[in-house]
């Protein structure tokens, strides 16, 4: 049961950039935009990765800006706000959105359409973006790099590292970019041109949820450079942002991958509005750097807080009859049990567990009533109590 916005509802921009998508892979990392393409939020990205999932969140690649390159001149596809104006203003050749199975862009240019699909693999810190034409169509590819904290800004600054490092050769190309020393490497993967470095800054990119909410909302993005990227009928483009150093890809690679990912998603249960709830609910399951499951109940600013996470549980696991989850999911908030307490939040940073509340253990009392009431092993009451 697709969910489509159409050509009309994608070129109104007023609507489209109120219409926000997200893109998870359990870990706490997230993908996460608008249908329009412009970033409304400081945490909308691509690959808002997690370094100590779930926790540890930074903005690596903010954005790519494509621009079709034809015999008529350059079309950007791309959507940024600026101070008092749209530029570019890709999603006028928008004609449709979906969502299923992942996020999916098609624009139409003349005779030409294109198709720009992404997806995250599931716990890798690594995003992949698909271009299908039905014409062969040549794209300059631009990554926008932000380079911090998820709940921060980034601002133009001289500490900004604009070295490219790119392994030449053969039918894939890899180029490593690292702004600043404190963060791990952006590898970006991709079988097009050499990678042109041209480093500038794109300077007041605003967010206007930001503004709305009273918050500083104009931002500084990062452009390393470019490279060009075909596209024909039979033969798909690709761009993959990783922080694996190891990983080696190519388009067999890709396509392995992607097919993995529909394959995954293609087999939820039930009618239509059962399966919908499914996979909503599955967008919500992390699995934390021990490997231990916990959910996060919110997107995009919430991590696996104790309060919010047993409120979540009957909900996104016990409906699902994922009770073996569920009961892990508690037995992870148990033990780091202190006074008759669990923890209410685990800190963005490496630091102790926060003991700030007295409901979440109230919580986890009602979620563990709704994990026997479902079937669970009544002798996990003991531990419990």
């Amino acid at each position: 049961m697709p969910l489509r916005v159409d050509g009309a509802t994608c070129r109104d921009f007023a609507r489209a950039s109120r219409l926000e998508w997200l893109e998870t892979n359990a870990t706490g990392a997230f993908a996460m935009g608008t249908v329009s393409g412009a970033n409304t939020r400081r945490y909308h990205g691509l690959l808002v990765a997690s370094l100590r999932p779930p926790v540890e969140r930074i903005v690596t690649l903010a954005r790519l800006e494509e621009t079709l390159l034809g015999p008529t001149g350059e079309t950007p596809l791309a959507t940024n706000q600026y101070p008092g104006t749209l530029h570019p203003a890709g999603y006028r050749l928008l004609d449709s959105f979906r969502l299923d199975p992942c996020p999916t862009w098609t624009f139409q240019l003349g005779d030409v359409r294109l198709e720009r699909r992404l997806f995250l693999v599931r716990r890798q810190q690594t995003l992949v973006v698909l271009y299908r034409s039905n014409r062969p169509v040549r794209l300059r590819v631009e990554p926008l790099l932000a380079f911090r904290d998820f709940h921060g800004l980034a601002h133009h600054n001289d500490a900004v590292n604009g070295h490219v490092q790119q392994d030449e050769g053969g039918q894939v190309r890899r180029v490593a970019l690292r702004p600043y020393a404190a963060l791990p490497p952006l590898f970006l993967h991709h079988p097009g041109g050499p990678f042109q470095r041209a480093p500038l800054w794109h300077d007041n990119v605003e967010y206007l949820l930001e503004l709305e909410r009273g918050l500083d909302y104009r931002e500084d993005l990062f452009l390393p450079g470019s490279f060009l990227l075909d596209v024909q009928p039979a033969q798909p483009g690709w761009v993959v942002a990783t922080l694996d150093a190891a990983a080696v890809l190519d388009t067999a690679t890709v396509l392995a991958a992607e097919a993995a990912m529909l394959a995954e998603r293609n087999q939820q249960p039930g009618e239509p509005v059962r399966a919908r709830l499914y996979a909503a609910a599955e967008q919500f399951l992390v699995f934390r750097a021990d490997t231990s499951p916990t959910l996060i109940a919110g997107y995009p600013w919430f991590a696996d807080w104790g309060r919010d996470t047993m409120i979540a549980l009957p909900g996104l696991l016990l409906s699902r009859g994922q009770l073996d989850l569920a009961r892990s999911v508690l037995e992870g908030f148990l033990r780091y049990l202190d006074g008759g307490l669990v923890p209410n939040r685990f800190p963005d940073q490496a630091g102790p567990a926060e003991y700030n509340t007295a409901d979440a253990t109230l919580w986890m009392f009602q979620a563990t009533r709704a994990y026997l009431a479902a079937g669970g092993d009544r002798d996990f009451l003991r531990s419990v109590f």
